[in-house]
This record gives C-alpha cells, sequence and structure tokens, in this order.
C-alpha cells in the first residue's frame, strides 16, 4: 500500500496532505557559499602580498603608527641571548654568571655569594667589577632597549634580624640595591624593577636515588636579572628625538666601609712647584698604586673592544691628587652622563638653550657625556658650571672636567650622527628604496648591510648634533620618511676615563685657601691640597674620590657644611 494510500485511510496516523517532491538541486547553495569564502580569502592573500618594491618593511606602516616601531620588531630575543653571551664569555667561563632563555625572557643569573655577605644586602665594592661588564655588554649590543627585573633569591636557611625580620626582607632588599646602584650607573629608573622571592622559587639537584642534594642550597642563594620586553610604546619613545622623559636618577647609596677608606699619594707635580703649593697632608708618604694596565672584555664576536677602566669608570688606580696646570690644559663643563642616547641629546639642547654655550656629545661605550665647548681658564667654567646646574634634573650633577692634554688629537672626539631612513628584510627593497631617496628627493641616502636579513638606508655623517637636527625635520616632512631618527656613529666612540675629586672653593687669599684644606681634613677628614693659579685665585681640590658614587656622597656632606666652600665635582679626564 502506498503512503498516498495510507493518508486516505479514516484512522492513518498521517496527515492528509500532499508530498513535496524532493528538491535536486538543494546542494549548490551550499556549494556556492564555499566558494564565495574560498575566493573571497584569496582576494584577501592577493592584496597583502601584493607589496611596493620600495615599500619600507615595517609595522608602523601597516598600522599607520606615526612612531617607529621597526626597532621594536627587530629585537629577537634569541639575538640578545647569543650576544652576551659572546661579550661575556670570560664571566661565563669562570662561572660568575649563566645566560639563558626562559620563554620570552633571557635571565641573567649571579651567585649572591659574589654580591653580598652572608646575611646582609650591601653589595660587595669587589662585586661592582662584574656588574659593570654587564653593563657595559648591555650597552654594547644593538638592542638595549629591554627593561630589567632583578629578582632576589635565598636560600631555606630562616633569618631574624633588626634588618631582615625574615628571608622575603632580605631578598628584597638585596634586589632593591642592585636596581639602585644600575640607576646609578645611568639606566632609567623607568627601565628597572625589583622583585624578592625569598625561597619560594628554589633551585634543586638531586642524586641518584632522587633525593636533594645539600650543595644545592648554595644556588639557591642567587641574584637574576631578567631581560624582557613589555609594550612597544616605550621603546617607540627611547628611539624619538623629542622624547620628553625624565632624566636616569642619580640617588646616592651609602658605600662601605671599605669603599670610604681610601688611600691618596702625597705626591705633587714638580713641574708644578713654582705656581702651586700643597697643603700639609697627615701622611709623609703613602704607597702610590699606579696601574695602567688595561683588560679587555672577552669578545667572541666582532665589536667594539671593552676595556675594564672603560666599563667601570674607575680611574687608573692613581691616587695621587693631579695636576691641573698645565699649557695643554683647558675646561669643560659636563652637564650630566647619560646612559639613554635620547635622554643626552634633550640635555644638551637644554643645557644650550639655559647657558647660550654650545653643548656636544662624547661617548666611551659606557656613558654619553654631554659637554661645552673648552673655556681657556677654571674660572669660567665654574660659572658656565652655575648656569648649566639650573638646567637639568635634580638628580644630575653639572661638573667641571679637567682636560690636560699634549697633543689636541688626544681630546675625545665628539660624536657624529646618522639619520636611519628606513630598515628592510631584503637588500633589494633596501638598494630600491635608497634609488629612490636618492632620485626623487635629491637625499644621500646610503645602504648598510647589518646581516642577512637586516638592512638599513641611512644619511650622513653629520658633524654635530644641530647639522642632524636640523636636516631630520626636512626629512620628516616626506611622508615615506615620517619614522626616521637619529642615531650615533659607532665610529666616533672615543676612550677616556675620569679622576674623580672635589673642588671645594676658590679664594683670592691662599692663607685662606689653606685653613679651608686644614678645615677638610679635621671636620671631615678629607684630604686636599691647594694650587695657586695664573689668575691670581688659590684653588682647594680633595683627595681622588675613586667613582662618581662617593663623589656624590662626598657633596652631599660638603654642601650642607659650615665652612666657606662652593664644592664643584671635578673630573680629571686621561685615555
Amino acid at each position: 500500500m502506498s503512503l498516498e494510500d495510507q493518508y486516505k485511510q479514516k484512522n492513518s496516523l498521517y496527515p492528509d496532505q500532499e508530498i513535496e517532491s524532493a528538491d535536486d538541486d538543494s546542494w549548490q547553495v551550499s556549494y556556492l557559499d564555499i566558494i564565495t569564502i574560498i575566493l573571497g580569502f584569496l582576494i584577501i592573500l592577493l592584496s597583502v602580498s601584493s607589496l611596493n618594491d620600495i615599500e619600507t618593511f615595517s609595522v608602523s606602516d601597516l598600522f599607520k603608527s606615526s612612531e617607529n616601531e621597526t626597532e621594536f620588531i627587530t629585537t629577537p630575543i634569541e639575538q640578545i641571548k647569543e650576544r652576551l653571551e659572546a661579550l661575556l664569555a670570560q664571566e661565563i667561563e669562570a662561572g660568575q654568571l649563566e645566560i639563558f632563555r626562559e620563554l620570552n625572557d633571557v635571565k641573567i643569573k649571579l651567585r649572591s655569594d659574589d654580591i653580598y655577605r652572608s646575611g646582609s644586602a650591601e653589595i660587595q665594592p669587589s662585586s661592582k667589577e662584574m656588574l659593570n661588564r654587564v653593563l657595559a655588554a648591555f650597552r654594547l649590543i644593538e638592542y638595549d632597549d629591554f627593561e630589567i627585573d632583578v629578582e632576589g633569591h635565598t636560600d631555606n636557611v630562616p633569618i631574624t634580624t633588626a634588618s631582615y625580620p625574615s628571608n622575603w626582607e632580605l631578598s628584597t632588599a638585596r634586589a632593591s640595591n642592585v636596581v639602585k646602584y644600575f640607576n646609578q650607573m645611568g639606566i632609567d629608573e623607568e627601565r628597572l624593577k625589583a622583585s624578592g622571592y625569598a625561597s619560594s622559587r628554589p633551585v634543586i639537584e638531586f642524586d641518584d636515588q632522587g633525593n636533594p642534594i645539600a650543595a644545592s642550597r648554595s644556588k639557591n642563594r642567587r641574584v637574576v636579572l631578567r631581560l624582557y620586553y613589555s609594550t612597544p610604546e616605550q621603546l617607540i619613545a627611547e628611539n624619538s628625538d623629542s622624547k620628553n622623559s625624565e632624566s636616569p636618577s642619580s640617588d646616592t647609596q651609602q658605600n662601605s666601609p671599605e669603599e670610604e677608606g681610601s688611600e691618596i699619594s702625597n705626591t705633587t707635580d714638580e713641574a708644578n712647584t713654582e705656581t702651586e703649593e700643597t697643603a700639609p697632608l697627615t701622611e709623609n708618604t703613602v704607597e702610590d698604586k699606579a696601574d695602567n694596565k688595561k683588560e679587555e672584555l672577552a669578545e667572541a664576536t666582532p665589536s667594539p673592544v671593552i676595556k675594564s677602566e672603560d666599563i667601570s669608570k674607575q680611574p687608573r688606580a692613581n691616587n695621587q691628587l693631579s695636576v691641573v696646570d698645565a699649557e695643554a690644559c683647558s675646561f669643560s663643563v659636563e652637564a650630566g652622563n647619560y646612559e639613554s642616547f635620547a635622554n643626552s641629546i634633550r640635555a644638551a639642547n637644554q643645557a644650550e638653550t639655559a647657558t647660550g654655550t654650545d653643548f656636544e656629545i662624547v661617548y666611551n661605550n659606557f656613558l654619553f657625556s654631554v659637554r661645552s665647548t673648552p673655556q681657556n681658564s677654571i674660572r669660567q667654567a665654574i660659572t658656565l658650571q652655575k648656569s648649566a646646574q639650573s638646567s637639568i634634573s635634580s638628580s644630575e650633577s653639572a661638573s667641571v672636567i679637567n682636560q690636560c692634554y699634549s697633543q689636541p688629537y688626544q681630546y675625545p672626539e665628539n660624536l657624529k650622527y646618522i639619520i636611519q631612513l628606513g630598515f628592510f628584510s631584503s637588500e633589494q627593497n633596501a638598494a630600491n628604496f635608497r634609488d629612490n631617496l636618492n632620485s626623487e628627493y635629491n637625499i644621500d641616502a646610503k645602504l648598510e648591510n647589518l646581516s642577512v636579513q637586516a638592512h638599513t638606508v641611512y644619511a650622513g655623517p653629520f658633524v654635530n648634533r644641530s647639522a642632524a637636527q636640523q636636516r631630520i625635520s626636512e626629512f620628516r616632512e616626506i611622508e615615506l620618511l615620517n619614522n626616521a631618527f637619529i642615531k650615533y656613529d659607532q665610529g666616533t666612540v672615543s676612550d677616556y676615563s675620569y679622576d674623580y675629586q672635589i673642588l671645594a672653593g676658590s679664594y683670592p687669599s691662599k692663607t685662606k685657601a689653606f685653613q679651608i684644606s686644614q678645615s677638610l681634613q679635621n671636620q671631615y677628614n678629607i684630604r686636599s691640597e691647594v694650587k695657586t693659579k695664573a689668575d691670581g685665585y688659590s684653588y682647594v681640590i680633595t683627595e681622588n674620590q675613586n667613582d662618581m658614587d662617593r663623589a656624590l656622597i662626598v657633596i652631599d656632606q660638603l654642601t650642607g657644611s659650615n665652612l666657606d666652600i662652593d664644592p664643584v665635582i671635578f673630573l680629571t679626564e686621561k685615555n
């Protein structure tokens, strides 16, 4: 019986309706939908892949950003790790540190026992050389704009002292002191972070039976530097010369007694005995620790040679009072030292505006020094230093630089500048971009191949900062060059270091100068000498202060003094 006959039955369960015939073409609808989707996808792929031959390979072009994000997308974390391993090969081989990668972070692990005494968070003076070499390596790698999280870790042995009730306080204090030291050495405070983990993240080793090895406890006492990137905005701002950021903080930290007990030689330069007189010191003879040997930082890949003096900014172990009066001497004013190239440009612009004197930048692979054109006399330099101090951040200190060189070519060379116009992964695209700038805009653009997949197009070099800034203003009027930015020419990096002293004051009376010198010895245990210059004034200059940290501490002590002094940091430059 057919379905139709069943419908006609009175007691049928089916409704009395016509049966719809099957649609043999219903599959075409779904088929056409799929074809349409695939076609749209292929059109999108085709439009994205049709890049112009001269188009800059940059995320900023794709997202229409007004800032240069190219530097951010070309900073592979693995390349940073490999470069640090090459620069710090000597320390790694000696077991002083380990470098490894964890996801998108690079970590540098140091042993706490090498940095702190047991139960203490005070950085030992002997460990600062190692920290300085790590800092110098940071500045030598191409991508140095990462952030740094300093992690403090302890073992599980309980500690209970007035300063550190538990390991949590101890680990946090240790991390904080490393952060403070990095900040004092010029790293911007916004790039730094301190984290204390106590013994909550142990490093445990097991024997063949699966039992923890007791000796692994020492590995838990460690400091880890975690290098990472957070948001690209901070990196973009760093590359922009118009960035309006705070300059690096230079908050001082009280040094340990070992640092404060520095020795000084009672030796003066015999060549200046006719014009200089030295105030009596408490000791007649002290061992002269002169040692001019330089040690190169081990490097596995070609790069500028790092030397231990450049890295630590320590004087050349010569503690005698420096000679400040010679025919070849001149005096410059330093308007601060900066770890950031962008901050040094900003500081130079501000110092020029405040003083009306030209300021340029020199760099020794450690810090960027913003300094004035040389002055003929020390008194002119002191007057200029007062004006420059008002233009810079309170965390920085304007100093007088004593430059005594027998030959003019020995003076540190001012930086020259280049303007990066584009960055490409394809050498052919880079060449096309360069040729287009030359023909269409009459720009003398050049091509540099950094690696197989890294090619830059740039203009320059420019002999001074003003010329570079004027030229980049012209470039940015061209839509194609909105993301151009200024870099320094690495071929103009100089090799120089300082002795750190304090110029306590200048006096028309030689007797007054000797009285001040004696008062410094009696009240502050600071030895000094009196130098009478050709201008008729007598200058009181202290012993070598070993480094900038110590010099700043002495400045703070003397600033609140009841003595008739006007202390200024006095840097004796040498190469």
